[in-house]
């Protein structure tokens, strides 16, 4: 078993502490709903996910710490999806996501999707966060420009 296997046997704040939820980074009103997540199976399931992408370790645990958001999703509903057109379809790179992992937190039908098409017919690319992040009239407004 992998060391953070190991490691979840107790409660979800360990688990969490463990991944780097200390400090500034510490659960606060924001992220104590993933107090209520079964570290061991549902927790863990989506570090191992990530992983399995190609993350490290340690790069997973910047991710979640950055956007602990990740941890609330679906790998199979949510997670994988949104990967798997990130890196096909989008042809994008683990870096990318690394540095915006915030994506995941976005709809991939009401946002992703819609702006990617927008961006090929265009002939131009962004990076995730220009794509992602603006209002749809200022994202209008780029592609204009």
């Amino acid at each position: 078993k992998q060391w953070y296997q190991r490691r979840v046997r107790g409660p979800a704040l360990i688990f969490l502490r463990n991944l780097g939820f200390v400090g500034r980074s510490a659960i606060d009103s924001q992220t104590a709903v993933l107090l209520v997540y079964n570290a061991e199976f549902s927790l863990t399931a989506k570090i191992e996910y990530l992983m399995s992408l190609g993350f490290r370790h340690c790069e997973v645990k910047e991710m979640v710490v950055r956007s602990p958001g990740i941890l609330t999703l679906s790998v199979e509903n949510n997670l994988a999806p949104k990967a798997e057109y990130f890196l096909v379809e989008m042809k994008g790179d683990l870096e990318e996501l690394k540095k915006f992992p915030q994506y995941f937190s976005f709809s991939l039908e009401r946002k992703i999707k819609p702006r990617h098409r927008m961006l090929v017919s265009y002939g131009l690319k962004l990076p995730l966060w220009k794509m992602l992040k603006p209002s749809d009239g200022k994202f209008t407004a780029i592609l204009v420009e």
